[in-house]
């Protein structure tokens, strides 16, 4: 699972730089997940320190929170979403999505899905699609993995 997001992380730009890293989950559970996924990212990488913010994905709910959100995703290096996806994303998500990627870099960046197993999250599936368009109208590069 992690051997693609190695990759993925090793190719970034600005290495010896700061990483940005801007974690988004939906429960504890989740959040676990993202967990692992930060630590891996960090013994990984060629940076010189990872920085991550964690945002639940409940709390966009809250404007203020929603803008900062929104400002630290046109920035991060690295967006990854961690859900068990079973019943779909909260509504705020597609509103953050909408908000910042249009000013993203085009071709910048790494978006991360980290989703739950499709047998235990029927809605996976949409999810992942949703990241795949995603990540093709800002040209970032995806890494979907299964948590």
């Amino acid at each position: 699972m992690m051997t693609r997001l190695e990759k993925l992380v090793t190719r970034l730009p600005a290495a010896g730089q700061d990483l940005e890293v801007m974690m988004l989950y939906q429960d504890e559970r989740s959040r676990l997940w993202a967990t692992r996924a930060a630590e891996y990212v960090e013994q990984v990488t060629r940076h010189s320190h990872v920085r991550c913010t964690w945002w639940k994905l409940e709390d966009l709910f809250n404007p203020g929170v929603l803008a900062g959100a929104v400002s630290k995703a046109m920035r991060a290096d690295i967006i990854l979403l961690a859900t068990p996806a079973a019943e779909g994303l909260p509504l705020p998500v597609y509103f953050w999505v909408n908000s910042w990627l249009p000013h993203r870099p085009n071709g910048s960046g790494l978006l991360v899905g980290l989703l739950g197993q499709p047998q235990k999250a029927p809605e996976a599936g949409r999810v992942r699609r949703y990241l795949e368009q995603v990540a093709r109208r800002g040209k970032m590069q995806l890494c979907n993995m299964e948590a």
